[in-house]
């Protein structure tokens, strides 16, 4: 049978042989507009305990969901509610705890990969909290040899601290204006906490077993220890920057002119 290019009225076209008028040209994209963008919508998800939203597949989202919903499950006579990828995690340890090769090797492997993210992140954290204290400590010290004042860090240099022993980094101190800004409220308002907690405590010597008064009395005892605390801690700062600025030297204020 004869496979020619002409057109269809002058020879019959075989299956899978089109005219060559509607055949693909190279170089040319037979889909010029490329291939539909998988459609994804705006959804609620949950990072850690906490609910964020941004674009995600919906199946990888469900799946997601369900990895950390809450079940049952009972072992050695006790309920436990734990979510689902525990739970899956769980199984897997306990089959190759019992020599279950597979497992092993896939439980090994997870554990193998989560060391080693989990040691790069602290790595990570680690060098930009040392290089953070660093360098504001610097500018610190550069202010109080100089006398100048400049606006506060947040948070604080000392306020981070650094474990050299374990590399954890805890951070004793607001990281944020917001958080400064309550913590200032509750330092203008420690001699109002310190007159409730005195009456708080008068009230419970008639009525000890008041199960409001106690609860008050916990928390009021909780932000006068707190204020207690960070007095110290702020007159230790403070002492150990006025170490550092040069005696007979007064600090110049914010947009006062040096003199030559």
């Amino acid at each position: 049978m004869s496979d020619s290019d002409g057109t269809v009225e002058e020879t019959p076209r075989r299956y899978r042989n089109p005219p060559i008028e509607h055949r693909f040209r190279k170089g040319v994209s037979g889909n010029p507009r490329g291939r539909p963008r998988k459609e994804r919508a705006l959804v609620c998800t949950k990072i850690g305990d906490k609910t964020a939203i941004g674009f995600e597949d919906r199946v990888k989202s469900l799946a997601i969901e369900e990895a950390y919903r809450t079940i049952r499950i009972r072992e050695a006579g006790r309920v436990e509610k734990i979510p689902v990828i525990r739970a899956i995690l769980r199984k897997i340890a306990i089959a190759a705890a019992n020599g279950n090769a597979r497992a092993q090797q896939t439980y090994l492997n997870l554990l193998t990969g989560a060391e080693a993210d989990r040691r790069v992140a602290s790595m990570e954290l680690y060098t930009a909290a040392v290089e953070y204290k660093e360098h504001w400590h610097q500018i610190l010290a550069e202010r109080a040899r100089t006398g100048t004042t400049g606006p506060e860090p947040g948070p604080h240099p000392d306020d981070i601290i650094i474990d050299p022993k374990t590399g954890e980094i805890r951070i004793d101190g607001p990281v944020v204006e917001q958080d400064k800004a309550a913590q200032e409220a509750l330092r203008a308002r420690w001699p109002k906490f310190q007159r409730r907690l005195t009456e708080t405590n008068a009230k419970l010597e008639s009525d000890p077993n008041n199960s409001k008064l106690l609860q008050r009395k916990r928390t009021l005892e909780k932000i006068v220890g707190w204020v207690h605390d960070d007095a110290l801690k702020q007159a230790v700062k403070r002492v150990t920057r006025d170490a550092l600025r040069p005696k007979g030297r007064k600090p110049r204020k914010r947009g006062e002119a040096k003199l030559a």
